[in-house]
């Protein structure tokens, strides 16, 4: 839902850019955010689902409790990719009570913080840089069509989706099938050597 929201406020504001006296377009990019926050209002209002809820964040937090220890062992350049869990072996979380005794961490749940174990600052700065890049690219088109602006409100979501999980297939896939399809958008500039 994080996501949800993030990406219907982009889209807001490409509405507002776009300086639309279009009522029911600016009227539906206002009512999501709201349907998205009472959805998870009455799915998570009490019983079982809160508590696992209240269990998952306790979780994540006691995770990144652990994350600037790990950082500081390998600050540059990470523990390289996919070798969290081993990572995680020297600098254990305080799970007790909220996960299963046997249970293995292998991400820290945040896209951020698991490029700045992984990859270390150098892969961190990297990936800011792409991302801002990115950013600022889309930001200075004049025009862009509903289809790219949907496409870069959903790299927006994605990215708010990261911040209490990590990258998978699915949501990797979206990601940079969006990222691709708004630079398509971008008008092209022919250099002469």
């Amino acid at each position: 839902l994080l996501g949800v929201i993030a990406g219907s406020c982009v889209l807001l504001f490409f509405a507002y850019k776009k300086n639309q006296s279009d009522m029911p377009t600016k009227l539906i990019l206002l009512i999501l955010p709201l349907i998205s926050i009472m959805l998870m209002w009455t799915m998570y209002r009490g019983g079982t689902k809160q508590n696992e809820n209240v269990r998952s964040v306790q979780s994540r937090i006691a995770i990144w409790e652990q994350v600037p220890a790990i950082i500081a062992d390998a600050p540059w350049f990470g523990v390289g990719l996919d070798n969290t869990s081993h990572a995680f072996v020297s600098h254990p979380p305080q799970l007790s009570g909220l996960e299963d005794s046997r249970a293995i961490v292998d991400r820290s749940h945040n896209v951020f913080l698991d490029l700045l174990v992984q990859n270390g600052i150098v892969g961190m700065v990297l990936f800011l840089l792409f991302l801002l890049s990115s950013a600022m690219h889309v930001l200075r088109q004049s025009r862009m069509s509903p289809l790219h602006q949907g496409c870069f409100a959903a790299i927006i979501a994605v990215i708010a989706a990261w911040q209490f999980s990590f990258p998978v297939i699915t949501d990797s896939v979206l990601f940079f099938l969006s990222l691709s399809l708004v630079f398509e958008a971008a008008p092209y500039k022919r250099y002469k050597p």
